[in-house]
């Protein structure tokens, strides 16, 4: 294969919110999105090669995880407002204590499309928002999303529907 250019355009977040696998248009992106891939390993050693001081014999993996962060001016405030109560809150209160998020189903399906870029996150947190410039200018609404491998050990696949 040879070296392109990779442009996704206009990129659209879709969200499903519910258990019935209906995503809904959220937003659109501003100047795109990010995605920080993190992986978790840990380095395994042995006095062959001079013990905790030497590199590693082998690295054992423990999974990935998933960040994206974006900005959207253009969002529809009936989704977003799904999440404001995302975790088990209610209006003026604080999210409710000792959740477990997977166990309890406090995830959700978030698919990003763009022209030439699909990914379809299937087990999603909402780890940060702020809505900002509040006033005469357009609201800035600032997203960060973790994204974790469901329990078949699937973080994300190309499934757009």
């Amino acid at each position: 294969m040879s070296l392109q250019q990779n442009v996704a355009c206009t990129v659209t977040v879709k969200l499903d919110t519910g258990s019935s696998n209906a995503l809904e248009t959220w937003c659109e992106s501003i100047d795109g999105i990010s995605i920080r891939e993190q992986l978790f390993k840990e380095p395994i050693h042995s006095d062959s090669n001079g013990g905790t001081a030497g590199p590693p014999v082998d690295v054992l993996l423990h999974g990935e995880v998933h960040t994206i962060t974006f900005q959207s001016v253009r969002f529809d405030p009936a989704v977003d407002a799904k999440l404001q109560y995302a975790y088990g809150a209610t209006a003026g209160n604080a999210t409710a204590n000792c959740v477990l998020a997977f166990a309890d189903s406090k995830t959700y399906r978030v698919l990003l499309t763009g022209t030439n870029f699909t990914r379809n996150y299937l087990r999603v947190m909402v780890e940060d928002k702020e809505l900002g410039r509040i006033g005469s200018h357009a609201s800035v609404r600032q997203i960060t999303l973790t994204c974790y491998a469901n329990a078949s050990g699937v973080l994300w696949n190309t499934t757009t529907s």
